[in-house]
């Protein structure tokens, strides 16, 4: 798996060269094998995620079916919805694609 420190470019992209240092210090690299599921549809959020590499899909839950929405590339941020407005209940699930 990478360094954490490799993928500093990309989030210096996202969120300016002078926070990306500092967040840093408080963020982990998770890896998700195919098939994964990262978040559940109204499950807890307790942390938001910023897509370096791959996709994942999204869905939602009805009725025992899971609803296919789309898909995110790398670039976009995962939870944060939730973990901002303060409800921490994700609204899709989001698994490794």
């Amino acid at each position: 798996m990478p360094a954490l420190q490799d993928f500093a470019s990309v989030l210096a992209d996202q969120i300016g060269k002078e926070h990306a240092a500092m967040f840093l210090d408080h963020v982990s690299l998770q890896e998700l094998p195919r098939g994964e599921v990262l978040l559940r549809d109204q499950a807890s959020v307790s942390a938001l995620y910023l897509l370096i590499e791959g996709r994942v899909g999204l869905s939602v839950e009805v009725a025992g079916h899971a609803i296919h929405l789309g898909t995110m590339d790398a670039g976009n941020w995962i939870g944060e919805v939730a973990y901002f407005s303060g409800s921490h209940i994700s609204c899709s699930t989001v698994t490794a694609e």
